[in-house]
C-alpha cells in the first residue's frame, strides 16, 4: 500500500474522485484537499486559509507519492 496525495484545483473535482476511486480500489491510501462548504476563499480567515494550507503540506509530507489533476 502506497499513500497518495491528489493536489490540483477543484475544477477537475470530478476527475480528482474518479482517480481516487481506482488509486483506492488498487489498495493505495489517497489523501485529497478537503472539500470546504463556503463558496468564497475570502470567506475564511487568515488563520483558516493557513491552516488549511498547513494540513494539504504535511498531507504531501507523508506520502509516498503525489499525483497533480490538470
Amino acid at each position: 500500500m502506497k499513500i497518495i496525495t491528489i493536489c490540483g484545483s477543484y475544477k477537475f473535482k470530478k476527475e480528482m474522485i474518479e482517480i481516487a476511486e481506482a488509486l483506492t480500489l488498487k489498495g493505495n491510501c489517497v489523501l485529497m484537499p478537503n472539500e470546504l462548504s463556503r463558496p468564497n476563499k475570502n470567506t475564511y480567515t487568515k488563520e483558516e486559509v493557513n491552516m488549511i494550507d498547513k494540513m494539504h503540506k504535511e498531507k504531501i509530507k507523508i506520502s509516498d507519492a503525489i499525483l497533480v489533476v490538470k
